[in-house]
């Protein structure tokens, strides 16, 4: 394998590895968004913890 090659594929990797930590982030914001949403359907207080991270991932999804 070439050095150009080799430069390539740790690029990629190296990229991939953020987007896994990304959708990870993503996928933990949704998952407390739907626990948020569910909470205050069901008539119980919002948690200011889920609030705040959700106003995180909206402003993340937006700048995406």
């Amino acid at each position: 394998m070439s050095h150009k090659d080799e430069a390539t594929r740790e690029a990629l990797a190296s990229e991939l590895g953020e987007l896994k930590d990304k959708y990870s982030h993503l996928q933990q914001a949704y998952t407390k968004l739907r626990h948020q949403t569910s909470a205050s359907q069901h008539g119980q207080p919002e948690d200011k913890l889920y609030r705040g991270t959700n106003l995180e991932a909206v402003s993340e999804l937006g700048h995406s």
